[in-house]
């Protein structure tokens, strides 16, 4: 599925001027499948839009490599650590099956934003920050549904 950014959130109702001050920064790049292209805890410096295939989002931890999720055209990843200087990765993403083509928004191209469009570049704040926001309200939602699954095993001593 190929999607065309203004059918994405981060750019929906922008101008074509506007558009293309973040295009204009940024640069498109294909991964082939099993490719990373953001890895844990390596320090965060762009970020990503899906603009065609999927990827997956991955994590590495002692009981070795979980599956978190699929993301496809028009995700955002990559916003949690903007702003937040030297801040690391906190998962890998890998291309799925058939690749997967971004765009690769550099955090010195939205930065600039400040100076050069600080409209824009307050618009992009407030969307990256709706994007995180939801993120953590379905984190929350997701240990939420945990609890039950926890006080059973804390009942039969399995934690």
């Amino acid at each position: 599925m190929h999607i065309d950014l203004e059918g994405t959130f981060l750019f929906s109702n922008l101008t074509p001027e506007q558009q293309a001050l973040i295009v204009g920064g940024s640069e498109y790049l294909n991964f082939d499948r099993g490719d990373l292209f953001i890895k844990d805890e390596d320090t965060a410096n762009s970020l990503y839009i899906i603009v065609d295939g999927v990827a997956q989002v991955i994590k590495s931890g002692a009981r070795g490599v979980t599956k978190l999720k699929d993301i496809g055209a028009g995700v955002v990843i990559g916003e949690m650590s903007y702003g937040i200087s030297g801040a690391n990765r906190t998962a890998t993403c890998m291309a799925g099956i058939g690749g997967v083509r971004v765009l690769c928004v550099p955090y010195s191209t939205i930065t600039g934003l400040k100076k050069t469009s600080p409209e824009l570049y307050m618009i992009i704040l407030e969307r990256l920050l709706k994007i995180a926001h939801g993120y953590l309200r379905d984190s929350n939602e997701y240990l939420h549904s945990l609890k039950p699954a926890v006080q059973f095993a804390k009942r039969y001593g399995a934690i």
